[in-house]
């Protein structure tokens, strides 16, 4: 009797180590399965991490150059207008309507130029992540056509491309890099798949054109999901 007791007890606390093993066997098949698809996903998170990189760079560029031009401008306007000034003086002491005229035609050419300064995006296009994306500096654009930067805008956003402001766009990136770590979303990352409601949208208002002050740190990784 005492035989059967101890086999039964041996079978029991067998079966509770199969139990065990098996429980143990789950979790290493679930942890090596999912760190071997991390493993594969590295390649197409470093894409994104050194996207991240590239732009940090374009954006400094850009703040720097923004920077310069802003600085020969106001050089160049004052030696204008102090010339327009001087010209109109000598015109109008030698009753010379001509160089008069001529001055303040120069004048109206050089105040009614674009002269904003200091607005950066970065722009997605159709292509999507990492590769369709760039700096953009829409008040240079705007000064080289002379245009309002409103105007600027729209022709980006209808050939189909999405305009960020740098800092929405490097925080946007860091929860990309996150979903594409865990496997939620792959390479391309297509404009449709970005949350539209951080995009600059089409009525663009007062609030979208602050001028870009600053690069951001870099993002240590992650990603934010669909349009809404």
């Amino acid at each position: 009797m005492a035989d059967i007791e101890r086999n039964s007890q041996c079978l029991l606390d067998l079966k509770k180590q199969l139990r065990e093993l098996r429980t143990a066997c789950q979790a290493l098949n679930y942890f090596c399965v999912t760190g071997a698809g991390r493993i594969a996903r590295e390649p197409d998170v470093e894409q994104l991490r050194s996207l991240a990189t590239r732009l940090k760079h374009q954006l400094e560029k850009a703040v720097l150059s923004e920077d310069r031009a802003r600085s020969l401008l106001v050089q160049s306007d004052a030696v204008m207008s102090v010339g327009n000034l001087f010209a109109t003086g000598i015109g109008i002491a030698m009753g010379k309507r001509g160089l008069v005229e001529g001055a303040e035609r120069l004048e109206k050419i050089r105040t009614s130029k674009q002269h904003d300064f200091g607005m950066i995006l970065i722009c997605v296009g159709q292509g999507g992540l990492p590769d369709d994306v760039q700096v953009v500096s829409i008040s240079e654009l705007a000064r080289r056509q002379n245009r309002d930067k409103s105007e600027i805008i729209r022709a980006f956003q209808q050939r189909g491309e999405w305009l960020f402001s740098p800092e929405v766009f490097l925080i946007m990136l860091d929860t990309l890099i996150e979903k594409l770590r865990e496997g939620k979303l792959n390479l391309p990352i297509l404009p449709k798949q970005l949350p539209s409601k951080l995009a600059i949208p089409e009525q663009v208002t007062a609030q979208f054109l602050l001028p870009f002050k600053s690069v951001l740190q870099l993002p240590s990784g992650g990603g934010k999901g669909t349009k809404k």
